[in-house]
């Protein structure tokens, strides 16, 4: 099950307008502000965008089957 989306952003000043954060049950979704050094990067995990996608299992056996149904996902999209 999808834990946590933390996106970063250029300005937070205006994405709190849209969203900073928000919460469904156990999920959540965050949007952090870049620091002013990333904004221009070629390539840093804390550029703007998508920086992390936390998965929450209850058994091991649960990223097995995540794995299982993103190639049956990724096979259908092809």
């Amino acid at each position: 099950m999808l834990h946590r989306l933390e996106i970063y952003v250029s300005d937070s000043v205006r994405s709190k307008d849209f969203w900073l954060s928000w919460k469904f049950g156990s999920i959540y979704l965050v949007f952090v502000q870049a620091k002013k050094k990333y904004l221009d990067a070629a390539y840093h995990r804390c550029r703007i965008g998508l920086n992390d996608l936390a998965f929450q299992t209850h058994s091991k056996v649960d990223p097995d089957r995540i794995k299982v149904e993103l190639v049956r996902l990724y096979e259908e999209l092809k």
